[in-house]
């Protein structure tokens, strides 16, 4: 692997590829560059004196940056250790593309250049004066911390002598490795109250198959919350029991882990007298054995003859050997990735989650059919899941529906064209009351807009705007109003020619126009007819935003069977275009990806802005406890568009700038 700087390369070299910049209260700020020319801040914390002694290297989460081992780096150097933290790319204050923005392409590309960042970190600590190479520590906090943690300790393995694991697992090639080291002192540290419940059963797993002289296992109690997500995607609440969070609540454990340095690499170096012990994990047994030559029989075996006696047996944590699964699946172990993950959809086999992982295992290894048919039973146990949140069922659905878009043979997709009608401007809208945490005086002139899409023999309008006076009079800053119907005839299309109206929401400037539009067929969620029907006008419903007469006009067309009620997540309305729930604008409310080269996303008000993406802010929830899953389904939206540029927000006047036509301001023509 290259690195930043060679060994040899001397203070020269040194000088030319890193810039130092001003010291600060919580160490000299400098400034390193990885081998593709990405800039990285990391922070130098030297020790008082200059004389030889050993050297930290820290490495944040996934949803953290170098400021969160400030603590313990300013700890170590108190103690004679110099330590250093890094922004890896996309953190902080370091380059490349925010992680809070990127796509799964980008996702990947940049976990794929981590090491170089890691390695970049690391010749500028080994060669700062006084750093004693031999002797160096790695602390890390996550997924990503601890799986960099221990890549670099592969590739460094005479000289890293002690290792610090916050909340976080390795791969397999990182588990054989430090299988092959067992003199090497690793502090394992975990809480219960972990925001991402997997971690518990997994760090117990690793330590619990890691154990013995020399490895120490730092375990605080609490209350185990529903896994939101994982650890690099926005919008799961902070609990403050995950990785360098952990500080917050249990602040002792800053000093645990400088001491365990000063143990492990100053007092006696590649050492540590550890006479403790931690509960292991109570089925590492049967999960070492899985891993044997023959251990998936063996174990299907001792689980059928379990199920026996107990139809209900389950004798290990299902993450763990989930996990245990894709670790030999990112190693290119296909087929034992199979035997393993069929074992755990025998374990489990009401499991959505179990099935779509085996159903990766098949797809990595050419199965095609099984692929198939366990992405097809995990769609079907999803409606029956009540042990998921939503937020996991959403990413279940995901990874399955995208493994059958690639499996299952579709009839041609129509072509369709996208355009964004302006209806109307409201002006002065107060910015706060779409992007949460925005400042209360600012003010934006937002664009009131509907979508026009055709394509396969429909004109499908994605809302339908508003018309009634009471509104304009209720916003007079509206401006350069053309009723809705108008302005679809402005684009090309007679109103009486518009053959669906996909409602994202029951607000009034949503589906206050599907009268004008009398021979389209109306689809909505069937959540959101049923609330705004019935339960959002009794005395503890909420119903702001929803105006009567257009909830009389929707019942009246359904009555008529004018309505179509989409059932739920991730459903396809019409071919080539899908209807997604969870954002919760309002109840039930809904966006839709529109399929073609390239894909986009529309929104409507489950993001009003550009800036709600850029910044990773809700906007208007039905309630306040669901702004953490609109902010995730802001990422889910990039995810299903393929790039941010692709998401449409509902009222940013952007999009008529971006993707411009002969109407200027008036129809922006986006695809």
């Amino acid at each position: 692997m290259k690195r930043v700087l060679a060994s040899a390369a001397g203070a020269a070299a040194l000088a030319a590829a890193v810039g130092l910049a001003p010291t600060s209260p919580d160490g000299r700020v400098v400034a390193l560059r990885a081998p593709d020319g990405t800039a990285l801040a990391a922070s130098d914390f030297a020790p008082p004196s200059a004389g030889p002694g050993p050297g930290v290297l820290l490495l944040h989460q996934g949803n953290r940056d170098r400021k969160s081992w400030e603590d313990v780096a300013s700890r170590l150097a108190k103690a004679g250790i110099h330590a250093v933290t890094v922004d890896l790319r996309g953190f902080g204050d370091s380059g490349g593309t925010p992680h809070a923005k990127w796509t799964s392409a980008e996702r990947s590309a940049a976990r794929k250049a981590t090491p170089d960042d890691v390695d970049a970190a690391w010749q500028f600590l080994v060669s700062q004066p006084g750093v004693t190479r031999g002797v160096v520590g790695i602390g890390g906090a996550g997924a990503d911390g601890v799986g960099q943690a221990v890549a670099a300790a592969r590739r460094h393995p005479t000289e890293v002598k002690s290792l610090a694991l916050l909340s976080g697992e390795t791969d397999l090639a990182g588990g054989r490795f430090l299988k092959d080291h067992p003199r090497l002192p690793i502090l394992f540290a975990l809480a219960d109250d972990d925001e991402y419940p997997p971690t518990q059963d997994v760090m117990a797993w690793t330590y619990s198959v890691l154990a013995g002289p020399g490895r120490r296992f730092v375990h605080y109690g609490g209350r185990r919350p529903p896994w939101l997500g994982f650890e690099d995607r926005e919008g799961v609440p902070d609990t403050g029991g995950h990785g360098t969070d952990m500080f917050r609540g249990h602040p002792e454990l800053a000093g645990i882990l400088a001491d365990w340095f000063v143990e492990t690499l100053v007092k006696t170096p590649g050492r540590a007298d550890v006479r403790e012990t931690a509960a292991a994990l109570p089925s590492t047994p049967l999960l070492e054995e899985i891993e044997a030559p023959g251990g998936t029989e063996r174990v299907a075996k001792k689980l059928a003859e379990a199920r026996s006696g107990d139809p209900d047996a389950r004798p290990w944590p299902e993450a763990v050997v989930t996990l245990m699964g894709y670790h030999y699946l990112g190693a290119g172990e296909s087929k034992r990735a199979v035997e393993i993950m069929k074992l755990n959809v025998a374990a489990y086999p009401d499991s959505a989650d179990a099935h779509d992982s085996l159903s990766d295992a098949y797809l990595a290894d050419g199965q095609k059919d099984p692929a198939r048919e366990h992405a097809e039973k995990a769609l079907a146990l999803l409606p029956s899941d009540t042990t998921d949140s939503a937020v996991r069922k959403t990413e279940i659905l995901d990874s399955a529906q995208g493994k059958l878009d690639q499996l299952v043979p579709k009839a041609a997709r129509p072509a369709y064209s996208i355009q964004a009608v302006r209806y109307a401007t409201i002006r002065d809208f107060p910015v706060s009351a779409l992007v949460m945490g925005a400042p209360e005086d600012e003010k934006l002139d937002i664009a009131m807009v509907l979508w026009l899409i055709r394509g396969g023999g429909h004109n499908v309008l994605f809302d339908s705007g508003f018309h009634r006076a009471k509104w304009l009079a209720e916003f007079p800053s509206t401006a350069d109003f053309l009723r809705p119907d108008e302005a679809v005839r402005l684009a090309g299309v007679p109103p009486e020619e518009i053959t669906d109206v996909i409602i994202s929401h029951a607000h009034w400037d949503h589906m206050g126009g599907i009268d004008l539009f009398p021979k389209a067929t109306i689809w909505i969620q069937r959540d959101e007819l049923a609330y705004y029907a019935g339960g959002a006008w009794q005395p503890d419903g909420r119903h702001g935003g929803i105006d009567p007469e257009d909830v009389a006009e929707l019942v009246r067309r359904n009555t008529e069977g004018g309505v179509r009620l989409v059932g739920g997540d991730g459903v396809e309305i019409l071919p080539g275009i899908r209807a997604y729930t969870g954002a919760r604008h309002t109840f039930a409310s809904q966006y839709i990806r529109v399929d073609g080269d390239p894909p986009f996303v529309l929104a409507s008000d489950n993001c009003y802005l550009y800036r709600n993406l850029d910044e990773r802010r809700p906007g208007a929830t039905f309630g306040d406890d669901d702004r953490a899953a609109n902010v995730f389904h802001q990422g889910r939206m990039v995810e299903l568009a393929g790039s941010p540029d692709r998401v449409i927000p509902g009222h940013d006047p952007k999009p008529f700038e971006k993707f411009p036509s002969k109407e200027k301001g008036r129809i922006a023509q986006i695809r």
